[in-house]
């Protein structure tokens, strides 16, 4: 009986051993078989390997910049320095910085004066040491500002005159002009790259020997720059305006001279004819009388003969906006005459404009 039992427990338990015994075996094998390498890191920069060389300066030493405004730059490989700190001319400017782990970067909001500056650069590397590295560039810009002009810079501007400020520049900008103690006024480009600005004198206006200068900024770059001349502007004084013909020009033996005056004054136009510029302007102090080319003008006052072609004081027809016109011809023409005008006004107290004085040439 016991034998029976003994071979019945016997047949169950020896079919489990091998049973257990092979799936282990196997996933040992295919455990063995799918097992991924260790990955080998790959070359780190020690804090001990690294050097003041392996960082990149920009503007590089010794380098000549053009911009007024340069953008000081320092860059190293990622994780291997901290606390990195720049000087610009000696002020410490990290606070003003571009940062990221990877670099600084600065531009100065106003520009440096034109010379050398001098960079300096502090950081700390993994290990705790130390690094410094000091450099030295020059600054030399070139203006982006080109023939800069202002109306004023040869004659005095009177009441309702025009202050005329022009320059040439790098297209898509922003400009103003400003005479010392005046508002800033902005400009307009006109064409690309071509930057206008004009103001009517007004009868409080006056700027005697004072500087101009105009404003001139692009993105990142701004620039500012006197006139070679300063203006001379007195609006105390009034001037009648001469708008066509426009004046310098070539005219026909017949044509029509157009201005602005004043609204209720009475406009006269005092013509000198001539050759080659037309001569001296006409005597516009005292009244004038004439009547044809071949008359002697005289002065009412003195009786003198007048210099040159002088025909008289010729009335202006004046609306009541103060456009006026006179129509003018000459009775003969030779080759190589010209005409000078004296043209004035008197208000309706009795107050005298300046003579605005204009040339033509006969075609």
């Amino acid at each position: 009986m016991n034998s029976r039992l003994l071979g019945a427990a016997l047949a169950l338990v020896l079919p489990l051993v091998p049973v257990a015994a092979r799936p282990t075996a196997r996933v040992a094998s295919l455990s063995r078989a799918v097992s991924t390498p260790k990955l080998r890191p790959g070359p780190q920069l020690s804090a001990s390997q690294f050097s003041a060389s392996q960082l990149t300066l920009e503007p590089q030493p010794a380098a000549q910049v053009e911009e007024d405004r340069p953008c000081v730059q320092v860059s190293w490989p990622k994780g291997t320095l901290r606390e990195a700190r720049l000087w610009f001319n000696g002020q410490d400017v990290t606070s003003e910085c571009l940062r990221n782990p990877d670099f600084l970067s600065y531009r100065p909001f106003n520009a440096p004066a034109p010379g050398a500056v001098h960079a300096r650069f502090q950081a700390v590397a993994a290990d705790g040491s130390a690094l410094e590295r000091n450099w030295d560039f020059t600054v030399q810009p070139t203006s982006w500002i080109r023939n800069l002009q202002q109306s004023s810079s040869d004659h005095t501007l009177f009441e309702d005159e025009e202050l005329t400020v022009s320059f040439e520049a790098r297209p898509r900008g922003r400009a103003s002009f400003q005479v010392q103690g005046w508002p800033s006024m902005p400009m307009e480009e006109v064409q690309p790259g071509i930057y206008r600005g004009v103001h009517r004198i007004r009868a409080g206006d006056s700027a005697m020997n004072l500087p101009l200068k105009v404003k001139y900024q692009q993105g990142d770059h701004r620039e500012e720059v006197h006139t070679p001349r300063p203006v001379e502007i007195f609006g105390g004084f009034y001037k009648v305006r001469v708008i066509s013909p426009v004046p310098g020009s070539s005219v026909d033996k017949d044509f029509t001279l157009i201005g602005k005056a004043r609204p209720g004054c009475k406009v006269s136009v005092v013509p000198n004819v001539g050759f080659g510029d037309g001569g001296r302007a006409p005597d516009t102090s005292s009244a004038i009388y004439a009547t044809g080319l071949n008359s002697t003008t005289v002065s009412s006052t003195t009786g003198t003969p007048l210099r040159g072609g002088a025909l008289g004081s010729i009335p202006a027809e004046v609306d009541d906006q103060g456009n006026f016109k006179v129509d003018y011809g000459l009775p003969f023409y030779v080759p190589g005459m010209a005409v000078v005008f004296s043209v004035y006004s008197v208000d309706q107290d009795g107050t005298r404009s300046l003579p605005t004085v204009v040339r033509y040439k006969f075609k």
